[in-house]
């Protein structure tokens, strides 16, 4: 999907970002993702999921962002990683969380949201005093793989508050640039869920993580453009 193809309504440089790679239940994403049309990335019996935290500024305002995405495939058997659905977000200014969902209906709530970018990378999600989410790399290590990273492709967004059907809610995303990958080493890493009953129920729906920690310089551009990331990916298979 080309520049010219897509009309690209928003771009935001000089983005950083932690990523993390992991695995979660299948089973449950095929049942979750069915009546949309779409099937979970089967990734040897698992899926895969994208937990995200960046730091951005947009129009003057600095704020941070999490989210928990999905590998999707439009194949039923989910052999390709086709694109990618978004189960739930945190914008840690309230102001952009109401737009998110008031003009957009996606899935944002407001929390706190910290990351480190550089090695030894982490990230944080919390809401009000309650920490539901803390991952960091302990240590040095080599990177695992540096190089230019892109992807650009859709986004699908669950059934908003205002929807009655959701089958078509999407957007499209451009991202891309310089990345390191750093190998994620589970007796040193820390990766720590709380339990949860909301859309980050992480505890029960991902077994994280399963590889590597990247570092990329990308562009966003929604319908998203420079952006520099430091990731965690899984260490049984590489950022891709």
């Amino acid at each position: 999907m080309a520049d010219a193809a897509v009309p690209y309504i928003t771009k935001i440089n000089n983005v950083k970002e932690v990523n993390l790679f992991g695995a979660a239940d299948l089973s449950f994403w095929q049942a979750r993702l069915k009546p949309r049309g779409l099937a979970p990335y089967d990734d040897k019996g698992q899926a895969l999921l994208l937990l995200a935290a960046a730091d951005l500024r947009w129009l003057g305002i600095r704020f941070q962002e999490f989210t928990v995405s999905v590998v999707v495939s439009r194949q039923e058997d989910g052999r390709g990683q086709d694109a990618s659905y978004l189960v739930a977000a945190t914008n840690s200014s309230r102001p952009l969380a109401w737009a998110e969902r008031n003009f957009f209906d996606t899935p944002y709530d407001f929390g706190l949201v910290q990351l480190e970018p550089q090695p030894p990378a982490s990230l944080a999600l919390g809401v009000g005093s309650s920490t539901l989410l803390r991952a960091s790399m302990v240590g040095g290590r080599p990177v695992q793989r540096r190089g230019q990273e892109v992807w650009e492709g859709t986004i699908f967004l669950p059934q908003g508050a205002r929807q009655k059907n959701g089958a078509n809610r999407r957007f499209y995303a451009r991202l891309g640039g310089q990345t390191d990958i750093y190998p994620f080493l589970p007796a040193a890493d820390t990766f720590a869920p709380a339990p949860s009953s909301d859309a980050y129920a992480l505890a029960d729906r991902v077994q994280l993580p399963a590889a590597g920690m990247a570092s990329p310089r990308r562009r966003r551009a929604r319908a998203l453009a420079d952006l520099h990331r430091v990731g965690l990916t899984r260490t049984r298979r590489n950022w891709r």
